[in-house]
């Protein structure tokens, strides 16, 4: 069964949605940084926190899920993937203007995953994969975040058969993956499996993204899809993408290209060196203490993890914004 979009199908597009429509559907050229696109990515990904359980399933498939659905038109065929294993790994599928569409929510609980990320343990790709998965560089196998790959493993094999039932199986064209926060590092792994059984990965935008893996993850990561298949938003003091800690010889280590923005949009933003691990971007900031309280504690400034593109962007990034068609959920 393939939901069938209502309310949001029948709207006229504003010519904001026709211009972010447009430009997804024409793709980014080369090598060249949009953040008009990243903008619908956003969108894309904030839209992944919306439907069960935080509000109405069936308004997320019908694209009626609030500012983020509106904000990019002419989603169609979503269906959201739910598994009940409760370690908040969630996702939809869907085509946009006809080009397929994959994008996974992030944590729930924002604190109990931040302190989880500082005693994250690394395992081998693919032994630890719930499918094959070959990842190595140079004779050295692959290492990602256990907890990053346990999630993924509970919903791959919904993923990629929810693709095939909307017409977006391996040879079906191109697919974008995308997601924020947790999300983010699913997605990464996605892509790299995905690519590995015959997908055909489209440049995308992931936002938030915490270190996924070690060195030979990004490198073969680099080597397979590209070092510029994604675009890796940073923002300001946003803690999360300088977790698990770095360490590039044993250690965590993050894939290129990062897009670092001050505080806010009109900052304007940094394409950073290609290592990842650019001195000169998220990674000049180092009181992560600091940092962290502002993500976690009542009485912190806003938590820069979940304003990305603000203000052009005006709802967080988190799903506060979801609606149950036409009622905010509370």
């Amino acid at each position: 069964f393939i939901p069938q979009a209502h309310h949001a199908l029948c709207e006229v597009p504003s010519s904001l949605e026709m211009k972010t429509a447009a430009l997804a559907l024409a793709g980014l050229a080369a090598g060249q940084y949009s953040q008009d696109e990243a903008f619908i990515w956003a969108n894309v990904a904030t839209a992944a926190y919306c439907g069960f359980p935080k509000s109405s399933r069936a308004a997320l498939e019908a694209w009626d899920c609030g500012p983020a659905c509106d904000a990019v038109s002419g989603m169609r065929e979503v269906r959201q993937i739910i598994q009940y294993d409760n370690n908040d790994a969630f996702a939809f599928v869907g085509k946009l203007n006809g080009e397929c569409v994959l994008s996974f929510r992030g944590t729930s609980d924002l604190a109990g995953w931040i302190a989880d990320l500082r005693s994250i343990r690394l395992v081998d790709l693919e032994g630890h994969a719930e499918s094959h998965i070959p990842c190595s560089y140079n004779g050295r196998r692959c290492r990602v975040g256990n907890g990053f790959m346990k999630n993924y493993n509970s919903i791959a094999p919904f993923v990629r058969g929810n693709l095939s039932d909307i017409g977006c199986g391996p040879s079906s064209g191109q697919l974008t993956v995308t997601g924020h926060s947790l999300g983010a590092a699913e997605a990464a792994i996605a892509m790299y499996d995905l690519k590995a059984k015959g997908w055909t990965i489209k440049q995308t935008f992931s936002f938030g993204q915490p270190r996924v893996g070690d060195l030979n993850f990004q490198q073969a990561f680099e080597r397979d899809l590209g070092d510029t298949l994604v675009y890796r938003l940073t923002h300001y003091h946003d803690p999360v993408p300088h977790l698990p800690p770095e360490n590039v010889k044993i250690g965590f280590v993050h894939i290129s290209t990062e897009v670092y923005y001050e505080e806010n949009v009109s900052s304007g933003y940094t394409i950073c060196n290609g290592s990842g691990e650019d001195p000169k971007c998220a990674d000049a900031y180092t009181n992560l203490v600091e940092m962290v309280a502002a993500c976690t504690s009542p009485f912190g400034r806003k938590c820069d993890h979940v304003t990305y593109l603000m203000p052009t962007k005006p709802t967080l990034m988190d799903g506060s914004s979801c609606t149950s068609g036409s009622h905010f959920v509370i």
